[in-house]
């Protein structure tokens, strides 16, 4: 076998420096500026949790994406918010939960607003992979089931960095440490708390989300001293606007979750960048 030159060498180890530094980073603790999210897609364009609102965010270039999910009959997860255990009639023409169809059976439902299907996290990934941060809300509280299926889909596709796993059942924590103990790709975890719960923080936390109303400087303050990054979210139903964007950029979150994330993303660049605002308001809807 010949050995390589010298200047082969260097060639090589400077093609693969370019290659990192040109590499999306995905994740929120690798991040140093405000992470902009979409709030199951972009919502406000097409159906929310659907591959079109997911594409329509990775067209804007949004740096992330939320989404929800349960596991169907069958152990395919799905994609939706669900009402209460899951209940599908809110944005589907359908009712009864989740839990109780198989894939094949969900499949035949159409969102009431667009006619489009309830996806499974497979298709999501296949959609999104190399493209866009995932953000991954789990709604099922069948713990073990739930986390270790999910876990051989996100090894199947090879898609560590690209996802964070979050939930307000605070059990898939321990779910995530026991995976990172065992294994090299570490997992992020989002600690979701519901409006006026008490958020207590430890220095073992990824990320926190809470909701925008109840970030405070102090709270954004000790989660830094410990390293923890702030994610803000709005309702779904919410109207959100700049003073409340401004607000949450100066007291320095790392992500704002938005249900109008091209708004927000404008802003941010304004903010930080000094890019052109004269053109930041104006409808979309359409685009």
């Amino acid at each position: 076998m010949l050995l390589k030159s010298p200047i082969i060498i260097i060639l090589l180890l400077l093609d693969s420096i370019i290659s990192n530094l040109n590499r999306k980073s995905f994740s929120y603790l690798k991040s140093h500026k405000t992470y902009i999210e979409s709030h199951r897609g972009v919502n406000r364009v097409h159906p929310e949790n659907t591959l079109s609102a997911f594409n329509k965010a990775i067209q804007f270039d949004i740096d992330s994406i939320e989404l929800d999910i349960w596991l169907t009959s069958d152990n395919i997860p799905v994609v939706i918010h669900g009402g209460n255990d899951g209940d599908i009639s809110k944005t589907m023409n359908g009712s009864g939960s989740v839990k109780k169809y198989t894939f094949n059976q969900l499949s035949q439902f159409r969102s009431k607003i667009g006619n489009e299907k309830i996806p499974s996290l497979e298709e999501v990934f296949k959609l999104c992979k190399n493209k866009i941060f995932i953000n991954i809300e789990i709604k099922d509280n069948r713990y073990d089931l739930v986390f270790d299926i999910l876990i051989k889909l996100i090894e199947q596709y090879n898609i560590y960095e690209q996802i964070q796993i979050s939930s307000f059942h605070h059990k898939y924590y321990d779910k995530v440490q026991e995976y990172n103990e065992k294994h090299q790709n570490k997992l992020e975890f989002g600690f979701l708390f519901h409006p006026n719960s008490k958020i207590i923080l430890n220095d073992h936390m990824h990320t926190i989300n809470v909701h925008h109303n109840y970030i405070t400087k102090d709270l954004v303050k000790e989660a830094s001293s410990r390293k923890i990054a702030i994610m803000s979210w709005f309702f779904i139903e919410e109207s959100e606007n700049i003073k409340e964007y401004k607000r949450l950029f100066k007291l320095g979150v790392d992500i704002i979750c938005s249900n109008d994330p091209l708004l927000a993303k404008k802003y941010r660049d304004y903010y930080f960048n000094n890019f052109d605002y004269s053109n930041l308001i104006y409808p979309y809807y359409f685009i």
